[in-house]
């Protein structure tokens, strides 16, 4: 049964440098069919669902989900590492990649062991910023720094209220009692008997 595991998890390694290799060397502003993926991801799936298979007729129930959580560990690092080395024009790339992510969640999401290793690749490539977005970002900062440098300062409202006129009326001191700050009582008629 170790036998199995370390070669199993040796297997996977070896296929994930293979993978890792591939990744870099794509077009990512190459769009792809409607329902094709990159074919790494087509293999890596197609292996992982065979050792799944193979795993499971061989080991006890628990020891086979130790070996996939292992397994999707180690996808999801060295995933993570690849793609997070992309660096994107716009988002039409990045939703190429993440095409590719979905099928890997689509496809290995049931297995046991899988845990959040798909959701965790989404969400951490979903935020990656393309070229696109840091340019906008530059653009709307420049933008605003422009506007605050161009418009007059506030005066602020002490200074407001200090420069009213003398000759204007004077607004009754905060304490001062008007008929609007009375407490409100009711009248005795208004009171249900």
């Amino acid at each position: 049964r170790d036998d199995v595991e370390s070669r199993g998890l040796g297997d996977v390694y070896k296929r994930q440098i293979v993978h890792s290799n591939e990744i870099k060397t794509i077009d990512w502003s190459i769009n792809l069919p409607q329902n094709q993926v990159h074919r790494y991801m087509e293999i890596l799936v197609k292996e992982t669902l065979t050792i799944s298979r193979v795993l499971q007729r061989y080991l006890p129930d628990l020891q086979y989900s130790l070996i996939l959580s292992k397994i999707f560990e180690q996808y999801k690092r060295c995933l993570l590492d690849i793609y997070t080395q992309v660096k994107f024009k716009d988002s039409i790339e990045k939703a190429i990649m993440m095409k590719d992510i979905d099928y890997f969640r689509e496809k290995l999401g049931d297995l046991k062991g899988y845990g959040n290793s798909g959701q965790v690749i989404w969400e951490n490539v979903n935020a990656l910023p393309t070229d696109e977005d840091i340019k906008m970002e530059q653009i709307m900062r420049s933008n605003i720094i422009q506007e605050r440098s161009s418009t007059t300062p506030a005066v602020p409202v002490i200074q407001q209220q200090n420069a009213i006129p003398s000759s204007s009326p004077s607004l009754p001191p905060k304490n001062s009692a008007s008929p609007l700050s009375k407490p409100f009582s009711p009248s005795p008629a208004a009171t249900p008997v």
